[in-house]
C-alpha cells in the first residue's frame, strides 16, 4: 500500500466530534514519521541511540523497515490487541571473523499527539513481549512530554526525534517537513542555541510586557469582584490573592510563554482570560476550554454558543482545549483602563450568557488536590489546575 493510501486511510475522520479529530491528527503524524523513515533511518535511529534504546554499532549498522497499524500478534499468554501504531524492523549487519553476522529485533511504538494513555493496550502489548522472550523487542511511548504509566516502556519524547532531524547531515525534505509540522502542532519547541537577533533584543521588552500585563489582570479581578456582578452568579473564586495571581501570571509566562489567570476549578470546563502570542503578536484574549477527550462537554458548549447571539462573534477552534474563544491584539489598546473593560466585557458576555445556569450544571468534575502552582502540561490547562490559595 502507498504512503498516500495510508494517509488517506488511516488519518481520515470517520465520525464527529474531538476526539475523532485528535485520533486522525496522530494517525497522520505516525505515518509521517513511517515516511520520514523510510526515506532515511538516520534520525530516527540517532533518537533511539541517544535514548540508550539501541546500542551505538546499531544506529551505525541497522537496516530499517517501517510498518504502521500493525496488527499484535496473538498467542495463548497474550490474545491478540488492537494495531500497534508504529513498528520497526531492524536488521543489523555486523563483522565477525567468518564475514558478517546479522541480528534482527523490533521497537514498538505507541504515539501520542495531544492525548494521553487510554485503554490497557500498553499492559497488552508488554504481556505480548514478556511471553516471548526468544524475539527482541523493545515498546516506545513516543510522546511531547514524559507519561506517568506502570507499565515498562522507553519514554521517547517528539523533541528527541526533532533534535535528532536537526543533527543528521542532510535529513531530507521529509524529515524538514515533519519537524516544522511538529513544531506547529506544539509537540516540540525549539530552545536550542543560538539565540536569534530578535531574540537577543527582547529580553528587556518581555519584562516590560509582562509587567503590565500582570497590572491589567490584577485590576480585571479587581472588577469582577464588583458587588454588581455579585447578582451574575460570579464566582468566588475571584477573590484571589495578588501573591497568587502573580505566581499564576509567572508559571504560565514560564512553562507556555503566555500570561493568563483562569477560573472554573474542578469544572470540565474552564475560563482562560489573558495574554497570549498568536502568529507571533501578543493578543489579549479570553477563552472557554474543555478537555479535546470530553466531546460531549465540547458539544454542550458549542450549543449553547450558538443560542446566544451575544457569542455570535465568538470563533470556535477545532483543534486544541479552546471550545469558544475572543481575541483583540494588544497594540490597538491605548491604555489600562480601556484593557481592563475589554476582558470584563469578555467575561460579562459568557456569564450572562448563562455560563453558570446552563454549562457549569453539566457533569462538574471534583476538584483534586494538587500543588498550588500550575503545571506545564500538553494543553493550555488541564483537570488538575490548582486552587487559588
Amino acid at each position: 500500500m502507498s504512503t498516500l493510501e495510508h494517509l488517506f486511510r488511516y488519518a481520515k475522520v470517520s465520525g464527529a466530534g474531538d476526539e475523532r479529530l485528535i485520533e486522525s491528527q496522530e494517525n497522520f503524524t505516525t505515518e509521517a514519521l513511517a515516511e520520514a523513515i523510510r526515506r532515511n533511518p538516520r534520525p530516527i535511529l540517532l533518537a533511539l541511540g541517544r535514548a540508550g534504546i539501541i546500542e551505538e554499532d546499531e544506529v551505525r549498522h541497522a537496516r530499517v523497515a517501517a510498518v504502521t497499524q500493525w496488527p499484535m500478534p496473538a498467542s495463548a499468554a497474550a490474545p491478540s490487541y488492537g494495531f500497534i501504531d508504529l513498528v520497526l524492523h531492524l536488521t543489523i549487519a555486523r563483522p565477525d571473523g567468518r564475514g558478517q553476522s546479522e541480528t534482527r529485533r523490533e521497537i514498538w511504538f505507541e504515539n501520542k499527539v495531544n492525548a494521553s494513555i487510554s485503554g490497557n493496550q500498553l499492559r497488552h502489548y508488554r504481556d505480548f513481549i514478556e511471553a516471548h522472550p526468544d524475539s527482541r523487542r523493545d515498546l516506545v511511548l513516543l510522546a511531547p512530554e514524559p507519561i506517568d504509566t506502570e507499565v515498562k516502556v522507553h519514554q521517547l519524547r517528539w523533541q528527541a526525534i526533532a533534535n535528532a532531524v536537526g543533527d543528521t547531515n542532510y535529513p531530507g525534505e521529509h524529515w524538514l517537513d515533519l519537524r516544522e509540522y511538529l513544531q506547529e502542532i506544539k509537540m516540540t519547541e525549539e530552545w536550542t542555541l543560538p539565540v536569534s537577533a530578535r531574540e537577543a533584543v527582547s529580553l528587556e521588552d518581555a519584562y516590560h510586557l509582562f509587567r503590565k500585563a500582570l497590572a491589567v489582570l490584577r485590576q480585571v479581578n479587581e472588577a469582577l469582584d464588583a458587588p454588581e456582578r455579585h447578582e451574575l452568579g460570579f464566582p468566588p473564586e475571584v477573590h484571589w490573592p495578588n501573591a497568587w495571581v502573580e505566581r499564576t501570571c509567572r508559571s504560565q509566562f514560564a512553562a507556555r510563554g503566555r500570561v493568563t489567570l483562569f477560573f472554573g476549578s474542578g469544572r470540565r470546563v474552564w475560563v482562560i482570560y489573558g495574554y497570549e502570542p498568536i502568529d507571533g503578536e501578543t493578543n489579549m484574549t479570553v477563552w472557554l476550554e474543555a478537555d479535546p477527550k470530553h466531546a460531549d462537554v465540547r458539544g454542550v458548549v458549542r450549543d449553547w454558543a450558538r443560542r446566544h447571539d451575544s457569542l455570535a462573534d465568538w470563533a470556535r477552534p477545532v483543534e486544541g482545549w479552546p471550545v469558544l474563544k475572543t481575541t483583540k491584539r494588544a497594540i490597538l489598546v491605548d491604555n489600562s483602563e480601556d484593557a481592563v473593560a475589554w476582558f470584563v466585557e469578555a467575561i460579562d458576555q459568557i456569564i450572562e450568557a448563562g455560563l453558570y445556569r446552563e454549562i457549569y450544571p453539566e457533569k462538574p468534575a471534583p476538584v483534586l488536590d494538587v500543588e498550588d502552582d500550575l503545571e506545564a502540561s500538553d494543553a493550555p490547562l488541564s483537570a488538575d489546575a490548582p486552587k487559588p490559595d
